[in-house]
């Protein structure tokens, strides 16, 4: 039979380990999981012991999964309120930190662990369902509400370079709170947005970086801890990266280049290094506000153009700019439009603005679409000026560069209008839309691939945590034909006809009948 005495002798046990780990999530890990945290994870859940704010940028390898999974189950069984979790990437939540978070709990004490349940997406105390729970929540491409409507909890979001700026914002507020924590993980991508700011600004964050060159397998690493019964013990223990993937992350990418600082060294890139567009292109593109910018003139100095990237289906949005010149007058994006709708509104904003030339990137889904503008009636003619822009064909041969592909020349002759004109944007950096189109500007990087100019391509984006850059993209399709800004460079002299003049023969033949030239 079981006494009172007993029932008292347990719940002064239990109060006696909770309030041991409260605030000491690195007692809890070892005393309660069994686990034994490397040296670098031990400076993390050290850092809570002061801090209810922890960001955490570095290279690979250093647990940080892990980490998160202990800290879910810490929050859980010490404070008993919920824990959002949010990312950049939906699979890395489903498929790693969740099976991370629920195994954790089951190898907890069993008699903490069986006072859970599980579902697909939440852990939470079978008593205190909605109160005490851990939740898993996509940051969707098209919604910022992730973590809308937590307060009194613990934030924590996985690869934070890489989630948009607008799901902090809704929970910037809920951070106030007297109660609350977060922890926020990743390799630094990005080169702005909130996870950069925090690690350059004063923020209510306490920052901690690591690189994988300090967490090597073969090498020893100890701390002390302080157990039970005060007694001070050394831990040690091995790291989690190998000497042969670092060696190897050298020889592929170099010991100085970017891709080596982010994944390995977990630093920011270094501005410019290999950026295409440099931030300080960039610098005073905004100065003038909207002041005369794209008012009518008796004559126009540029043809005012107009570049659509188009999207359907998926996370990518349809971006268009409108540009005359040196002068970008406007940028605007939309998202789930099909073909038809999308028809329609970049219709409308060509007749809005008084556009000379609509420039269309016609892989994928924007074949339909320049097909569309091709059949259209425009001005009593059959057609409205469109240039079809093939991303996917090889570059016109150059003397600012060797490209690869069209897309990436295109990039190239981006970086060229921003360095050597004086661009002027109609919109502030205070505007989301002027300041996506700047970030997007800024985001992709370049190398020499077989001694041509290769321009990072999206999906090598998306796997940094990065958005499609489509403003950006539908703004460089602006460039294709051209001849106002760039004649200059490679038709100039009476030289030899390139691959790119003869592109452009073939589309004044193909449009003699609606337009004149490019």
């Amino acid at each position: 039979m079981v006494s009172i005495e007993d029932i008292e002798k347990v719940e002064n046990g239990v109060k006696f380990w909770l309030r041991r780990w409260y605030r000491c999530p690195l007692a809890y890990v070892i005393e309660m999981i069994g686990d034994v945290p490397t040296h670098q994870q031990y400076q993390i859940l050290k850092a809570f012991e002061h801090h209810n704010f922890v960001a955490v940028k570095s290279g690979h390898g250093i647990g940080k999964s892990k980490l998160t999974g202990w800290l879910v189950n810490w929050w859980l069984d010490t404070r008993g309120k919920r824990a959002p979790i949010t990312g950049a990437g939906g699979d890395q939540l489903c498929d790693i930190i969740w099976p991370e978070v629920v195994m954790i709990n089951e190898r907890k004490w069993e008699w903490i662990s069986k006072q859970y349940e599980k579902t697909t997406e939440e852990l939470r105390q079978k008593k205190a369902r909605e109160l005490a729970k851990a939740v898993l929540r996509t940051a969707r491409a098209d919604n910022d509400d992730a973590l809308q409507g937590f307060h009194d909890c613990m934030f924590f979001i996985d690869e934070a370079s890489g989630v948009r700026d607008g799901i902090f914002e809704v929970a910037s507020g809920a951070m106030g709170d007297p109660g609350a924590f977060g922890f926020m993980d990743g390799n630094p991508t990005k080169l702005s947005g909130y996870m950069y700011n925090v690690f350059h600004k004063k923020t209510r964050w306490y920052t901690l970086s690591f690189s994988s060159e300090d967490s090597l397998a073969e090498k020893e690493y100890s701390y002390n801890y302080i157990d039970p019964m005060g007694n001070i013990r050394v831990i040690k223990t091995h790291g989690r990266q190998t000497m042969k993937w670092i060696h190897d992350m050298r020889t592929d990418y170099g010991l100085n280049s970017n891709a080596y600082r982010v994944r390995v060294l977990g630093e920011f890139a270094n501005m410019g290094r290999d950026q295409v567009v440099e931030s300080r292109y960039l610098e005073n593109v905004c100065v003038h506000g909207k002041d005369k910018l794209g008012e009518e003139r008796n004559v126009r100095r540029y043809k005012r153009r107009m570049g659509i990237d188009p999207a359907w289906t998926g996370d990518d949005d349809t971006g268009v700019v409108i540009r005359e010149g040196e002068e970008i007058l406007h940028v605007e994006s939309w998202h789930g439009f099909d073909i038809v709708e999308s028809f329609q509104r970049a219709k409308l904003l060509f007749d809005e603005w008084d556009c000379d030339a609509i420039h269309v990137d016609t892989v994928g889904v924007g074949g339909g679409l320049y097909d569309m503008f091709c059949h259209a009636p425009y001005k009593g003619k059959l057609g409205y000026p469109a240039v079809k822009v093939m991303c996917s064909e090889s570059a016109p041969t150059d003397s600012d560069g060797e490209c690869a592909k069209l897309r990436d020349w295109l990039w190239w002759k981006c970086r060229k209008f921003f360095r050597v004109r004086k661009v002027k944007f109609a919109g502030s950096r205070e505007d989301a839309i002027w300041k996506q189109l700047i970030d997007e500007m800024l985001a992709p990087t370049y190398k020499i691939q077989n001694g041509k100019i290769k321009v990072e391509g999206k999906d090598e984006m998306r796997s940094r945590g990065l958005r499609s850059p489509n403003l950006a993209d539908a703004l460089n399709l602006t460039f294709f034909g051209d001849y106002e800004l760039f004649r200059v460079n490679y038709n100039a002299g009476g030289q030899v006809k390139t691959r790119y003049d003869a592109y452009r023969e073939k589309w004044k033949k193909e449009k003699e009948h609606s337009w004149k030239s490019l």
